[in-house]
């Protein structure tokens, strides 16, 4: 049980709630991840490609198009692929067109991997499941919902200082969070590059791991496009004192849940903070293709084509999918997941 991997923990040294994070969702045996994570309408939450085929076919559009624009190699690349759906869309996209593409996948849940075997069957000569990024990849790669899931260390600003969060264990074997001090020093120079103006008692989330992340891929990749499709926002707005609680946010069932409780069982996630990511991509030596929120980009990249089309040859018989298309582009999921497409070389 990963309740008790995690009090045993405590009791040995003070844990951060972004270590208690990384165990709750990453644990090997327990972690929410690692584990029978289910989507959809069964599971605890939906993502775009579950909710309409849509938005793989439109990505699959936009790809081709930076493959013609830029000359990149059309091979494509995976994080976290969930039920394989996005993948399956995009592959019959180009099938439509006479296009084979290689689709690698890296995805840490065996669980989901045997769900993508599955699903992808029919595609299953251009799909191959990697253990780890490539040291010389050349083409595109995609992250849906990947940087939302990053452990982040929680930070609260009381009597003019920044303290971090740590998870406690009481006598009766329920967490609980108390400020202390920052385990890190690149968290306080993380809040003072992002320039923010704090209130007293207001909660930060700092995702050092995202540029980590980034800054691997840029030295892994040869040339190629990356694109990030998650939910956020920009610096200033993320850590407005409207958001004085942070984002953070837990999902079990479709419902919000305390983070602290059933690890292992629940989703934990919090909003992306796309004004130091685009930052850091600029700083690494990225080129910025494009930033647009979700429904901008879908419109641009040609999403109303589908809309009487429920695949690549029939005529839709209803409106389901146009009512499928509208959740994608209006607000809410339109206007908060946005869209971050970088380039190398």
């Amino acid at each position: 049980m990963l309740k008790e991997v995690l009090i045993e923990k405590i009791k040995k040294m003070p844990l951060t709630f972004r270590d208690f994070m990384e165990l709750a969702l990453y644990h090997p045996d327990y972690g929410y991840y690692t584990r029978n994570v289910t989507l959809g309408k069964e599971g605890d939450f939906y993502t775009a490609p579950i909710l309409s085929k849509s938005f793989g076919y439109t990505l699959g559009k936009y790809i081709f198009n930076l493959y013609q624009t830029y000359g990149m190699p059309l091979t494509l690349l995976e994080f976290g692929a969930g039920t394989g759906k996005m993948a399956q869309d995009i592959l019959v996209w180009f099938a439509a067109q006479g296009l084979f593409p290689e689709y690698h996948i890296l995805e840490i849940s065996a669980h989901l991997r045997e769900v993508q075997r599955k699903n992808l069957e029919c595609q299953q000569n251009q799909i191959k499941h990697l253990p780890e990024f490539p040291q010389n990849f050349s083409g595109i790669i995609i992250a849906n919902e990947v940087v939302d899931a990053f452990p982040v260390h929680r930070v609260i600003y009381q009597k003019g200082i920044f303290q971090e969060i740590y998870v406690g264990v009481d006598d009766n074997g329920k967490f609980f969070t108390y400020p202390s001090r920052l385990s890190s020093p690149e968290i306080e120079l993380y809040l003072k590059e992002a320039n923010i103006s704090p209130v007293e008692g207001q909660i930060f989330n700092v995702n050092l791991e995202a540029g980590k992340w980034l800054e691997e891929i840029y030295q892994k990749l040869n040339c190629g496009a990356f694109i990030i499709i998650d939910y956020g926002f920009d610096t200033a707005e993320l850590y407005h004192p409207a958001r004085s609680t942070g984002t953070l946010t837990s999902f079990s069932r479709h419902r919000q849940k305390d983070p602290l409780q059933n690890p292992g069982e629940q989703d934990i996630t919090a909003h992306v903070d796309f004004g130091m990511l685009r930052k850091k991509a600029k700083s690494l030596g990225f080129k910025e293709e494009l930033f647009l929120s979700q429904g901008e980009f879908l419109m641009k990249a040609g999403i109303m084509e589908f809309v009487k089309r429920d695949d690549l040859t029939r005529p839709l018989e209803s409106y389901q999918e146009t009512l499928k298309i509208k959740k994608l582009i209006l607000p809410p999921m339109g206007e908060v997941f946005k869209v971050l497409v970088l380039i190398k070389n």
